[in-house]
């Protein structure tokens, strides 16, 4: 690289983690390992994915709670984002800290709205060759088991796969010990 470094070892979660797919897709000289907690996104047709003309789910999500948002409705907007990757009363589960930090990048929300995102496609995920551990919390919402398994099923550097007990979507705050233990030991190679 031009830091004169070797590969680096990356750790991608929720938005983080499909930009760190992409990334792994993109440049993978540069990624000695991969830890893909939770990437957000969709499959397309190819990894089991339904057609979808428009905007996905997740798009419709974020732009109702971004309306919210916009309209004023600061808390009712991040409830309904917190409802759509945490599922019911994932705001209201939250730490104060998380609402604050929340309430403090709201705005944020407006912007996500036009990313389109490309779908995860099996021609991606089998292009993606280094050491990889997909890591999802216990009781996450179905749409993110559903890429965790696709990718499982597809990545040729599929190392391992790891569900954080008493977590969901929040994993690294929910149960940050098991979270961290799980990805220390497979980027120290244990």
């Amino acid at each position: 690289t031009r830091l004169g470094q070797g590969p680096v070892r990356l750790i991608g979660h929720s938005r983080g983690g499909h930009i760190a797919f992409r990334l792994a897709e993109r440049h993978p000289g540069l990624i000695g390992r991969l830890v893909l907690a939770e990437p957000g996104g969709e499959l397309d047709e190819s990894l089991g994915g339904k057609p979808v003309a428009g905007p996905g789910r997740q798009a419709q999500a974020f732009a109702a709670a971004a309306a919210l948002v916009q309209a004023g409705d600061v808390e009712g907007g991040l409830r309904r984002f917190a409802e759509h990757t945490g599922g019911p009363g994932a705001w209201e589960k939250r730490s104060e800290t998380r609402k604050t930090i929340g309430r403090d990048n709201a705005h944020t929300l407006a912007g996500q709205i036009h990313e389109q995102r490309r779908p995860f496609s099996r021609a991606a995920a089998e292009g993606i060759r280094v050491p990889t551990l997909l890591v999802h919390g216990a009781n996450t919402q179905p749409s993110f088991i559903a890429i965790i398994d696709a990718l499982e099923r597809t990545m040729p550097g599929f190392a391992g796969r790891v569900s954080i007990p008493d977590a969901a979507h929040g994993m690294s705050s929910d149960n940050p010990a098991a979270f961290n233990a799980a990805v220390l030991a497979f980027l120290e190679g244990r």
